[in-house]
């Protein structure tokens, strides 16, 4: 018996589905589209958080030093411009349905967060990113000339790696520079992950929520629980 109720609850909750996505309101996003939207949102922090807190401190663990920057940096080029579609789609979704004449305060505030996500998303991979690279590469070719960069982590050989750069002023020169582009493109990497988390608070939830039409659920505990286990 729950397994038919659950079984009607589904073929419910697909009819409300297909319903919004092929019945939209005039001026409003169809349900195709607020799915599209709420994917992008989901799609861009997820990469982010597993990026930037994930895969970077288990690479950095588990390979060399030299062998972890030449995967970042093969890595990266693919993130940044991923993440600078899908925060270039975001913005064009969120502004097709939105005139500029018809902004709410909250409405205004979002565009602004998603054009500001845009500019720093697409500074990091053009520019950012690709120069702390290109200096990772060369700091490379001298840490190699001294034996350096096969450890693991960032414990072994510190005294090493102060000696060369106290003695080499090239290799110096290069140290400051990348942590100096390298600490812009984590700001402007972590920044835009804040951002995408708001705008799915404020955006992707609510539009998800309108979308399935929860107040059909209301009064069925388990069709909201069948609900739930599909999202």
């Amino acid at each position: 018996m729950i397994y038919i109720l659950i079984s009607k609850n589904v073929i419910h909750l697909d009819n409300i589905v297909r319903s919004n996505i092929e019945m939209p309101m005039e001026g409003e996003p169809s349900g195709l589209i607020r799915i599209t939207q709420l994917f992008l949102l989901s799609t861009a922090w997820g990469m982010q958080i597993w990026v930037t807190f994930i895969a970077g401190f288990v690479l950095f663990r588990t390979v060399s030093r030299h062998t972890f920057g030449l995967v970042q940096g093969k890595l990266f080029p693919f993130y940044f411009y991923t993440l600078l579609g899908c925060t270039f789609l975001n913005l064009a979704i969120f502004a097709a349905y939105h005139p500029r004449e018809l902004l709410s305060t909250r409405e205004t505030v979002q565009i602004t967060l998603f054009f500001i996500c845009l500019i720093l998303v697409a500074t990091n991979a053009s520019w950012f990113s690709q120069v702390t690279t290109k200096t990772m590469l060369k700091m490379q070719e001298i840490e190699k000339e001294h034996g350096l960069g096969q450890e693991v982590g960032s414990s072994g050989q510190r005294e090493a790696y102060q000696l060369l750069k106290e003695k080499d002023g090239k290799y110096r020169h290069l140290r400051q520079k990348f942590f100096k582009f390298h600490g812009l493109s984590s700001l402007c990497n972590l920044f835009p992950a804040w951002i995408f988390r708001l705008t799915s608070k404020l955006i992707g939830f609510i539009n998800c929520f309108n979308l399935l039409s929860c107040t059909h659920f209301s009064n069925h505990p388990i069709s909201f629980l069948t609900w739930v286990t599909l999202v």
